[in-house]
């Protein structure tokens, strides 16, 4: 009773849209059925049945359901068993859909985590070939530096080389000019002989 009374004020609000309508008389429906009001139910059910979407089977579905079950409680079976027909179509329709929504849902998950995978091993393949670009720049530097340093230590080989020759021509032209200089003495000894002394 104070969900009827509840529904009842919520549907008194204005500017009620159609599927607003086809809720109200949804859940007015449930309410009767549950008080065994079967002929207050039957009238619900057909108000929201004419206020649903068409397209809505699961709701029929559920409707229809329950207009059988009010119309076996009254003993109309020939109206219950239309009305089961039409419950089993729109179930049978319901789940269809259920069924092309979850494949759909299933095909966009399976689209959006190969995309995601995709984008994963894209990153992947442009880290590779980053890392090997690196390596390759790394090791024409590493070769570079190696080739100065053997250029710095020939460098270093000729100067000291040429240094030790220096050092050796000045050591010769010394020797060299030792031994002239000792010549020159020794000739200078023997050509100016003492004069032998008058008395």
């Amino acid at each position: 009773d104070e969900a009827l009374e509840m529904f009842e004020r919520s549907h008194k609000v204005p500017n009620q849209r159609k599927k607003d309508h086809a809720t109200y008389y949804y859940n007015r429906s449930r309410c009767f059925e549950n008080k065994n009001m079967w002929d207050s139910c039957i009238v619900a059910i057909r108000k929201s049945l004419a206020y649903h979407d068409s397209t809505d089977f699961e709701a029929r579905g559920k409707l229809y359901r329950r207009l059988y079950k009010a119309e076996k409680h009254l003993n109309h079976l020939d109206h219950a068993c239309l009305y089961v027909d039409s419950a089993m179509k729109f179930t049978d329709k319901s789940l269809a859909e259920r069924q092309r929504d979850d494949l759909k849902n299933v095909t966009e998950r399976y689209q959006q985590e190969k995309y995601e995978s995709d984008l994963r091993l894209q990153r992947t393949h442009w880290l590779v070939v980053l890392l090997a670009v690196i390596v390759v720049f790394a090791s024409l530097f590493v070769g570079q530096m190696f080739r100065n340093k053997q250029k710095m230590i020939g460098l270093q080989r000729r100067m000291e080389a040429l240094n030790l020759r220096v050092v050796r021509e000045e050591q010769v032209k010394k020797q060299a000019s030792t031994k002239a200089m000792e010549h020159t003495a020794n000739q200078a000894d023997t050509t100016d002989p003492v004069p032998a002394l008058q008395g």
